[in-house]
């Protein structure tokens, strides 16, 4: 567009130049002096509204290299997805999750236990949190309900956070629905008893689709 301008300018001052020139041509018979006058005051008003025309496009050529400027030194935002997003909040706040239950005791943790003194060892993908009856159990971070299930009458939900996913089992009642957005603390339940009658929540973390031990994850006690 500047450069179309500024051609356009030329065009023009040569195209006043030239109608200047005929002017003069057609008053010779006139006399020299009158011919002398009119090529004077012609050329002076063509300086001059050469001399304007020549400002107004430096001007407009300086606003332009200052916007064009301003545009390549614009930070432009990096385009990430909400999930990479919610990915580096959750990893960064590794150790610092609040436990999922107040006041809560690891009852049995992540990987292989033994039950009483039997030779068989059982996995275990998550930790069993000891608690009282009808304690709240609350979501660890930010994000979406993804899943809700009954297992042998008790609910389970799961969250996801990104990549991640936290999953709060044997609960006897839930206040969420699926695909809702959960605050980090939101109460999303209440812990029911296991079949000994004593309280307990079951809590899993996965990284995608790997569980990974919770404890390093969550505040030291």
């Amino acid at each position: 567009m500047q450069k179309f301008f500024l051609f356009f300018l030329t065009i023009s001052l040569f195209a006043s130049a030239a109608g200047a020139g005929e002017l003069v041509n057609y008053n010779r018979s006139e006399g020299k002096k009158k011919q002398v006058a009119r090529k004077g005051n012609t050329k002076s008003a063509a300086k001059k509204k050469k001399t304007t025309s020549l400002k107004k496009a430096t001007a407009r050529s300086k606003s332009s290299k200052k916007t064009v400027a301003k545009a390549r030194n614009k930070k432009v935002p990096s385009k990430r997805n909400k999930a990479e997003l919610a990915l580096d909040d959750f990893s960064r706040n590794k150790g610092n999750f609040c436990w999922p239950i107040e006041e809560a005791s690891i009852k049995t943790g992540f990987g292989l236990y033994q039950v009483g003194n039997g030779p068989i060892k059982y996995p275990n993908p998550g930790l069993t949190l000891a608690s009282v009856r009808g304690a709240s159990v609350r979501s660890i971070f930010e994000g979406v309900v993804k899943s809700m299930f009954l297992i042998e009458g008790t609910w389970s939900v799961m969250i996801q956070h990104g990549s991640y996913f936290s999953v709060y089992s044997n609960l006897s009642c839930v206040n969420v629905f699926r695909d809702s957005k959960i605050s980090a603390g939101e109460i999303i339940g209440q812990a029911a008893d296991n079949e000994e009658g004593e309280a307990e929540l079951e809590f899993l973390l996965l990284k995608q689709n790997k569980n990974i031990d919770p404890e390093p994850w969550m505040k030291r006690k």
